[in-house]
């Protein structure tokens, strides 16, 4: 079960979370639990929403691939937030856009293993596939190529 999973991973913090809440742990969902890590852990201190962004612009998609955090983009994603979310500014940057400004290649990996549309346009007329190359590294340049024509 989700909680096993929890339990093996010793992840303490997030057990405790599950203990505080009324669920029965036979039937808790990996989506409750990604949920309740989200709410009570990753972001305890902020009020959000996980489709709303924050006074910068930002969904909390973008701050975990800000933050290179799997753990935490991995949550959001069985939560099932919007993962095409693109800043509501002038930027409009998706999250595989911050992805590959940071050159983060588990996170670029995650965004398109779970979907992302590799085509959005940012607020300069760029796609996130355009930053890889931009940003340079080899590693991802290589990744990217083999993805697009699928040999990955």
């Amino acid at each position: 079960t989700p909680v096993d999973l929890t339990i093996a991973i010793g992840n303490t913090e997030l057990i405790k979370i599950i203990n505080s809440q009324e669920f029965n742990p036979k039937l808790i969902l990996i989506n409750e639990i990604a949920t309740l890590y989200i709410k009570d852990y990753a972001f305890a201190s902020e009020t959000w929403s996980i489709n709303t962004p924050n006074e910068f612009g930002e969904f909390p998609i973008h701050i975990a691939v800000r933050r290179s955090s799997l753990e935490e983009l991995r949550a959001f994603i069985a939560a099932k937030c919007n993962i095409n979310a693109q800043t509501a500014d002038e930027m409009k940057y998706s999250a595989l856009h911050y992805a590959a400004g940071t050159g983060n290649l588990d996170i670029i990996r995650s965004l398109l293993a779970n979907g992302i549309d590799h085509t959005l346009i940012d607020g300069l007329n760029r796609t996130a596939t355009d930053l890889i190359y931009l940003n340079g590294k080899p590693k991802n340049m290589f990744f990217i190529n083999k993805w697009l024509t699928q040999d990955v």
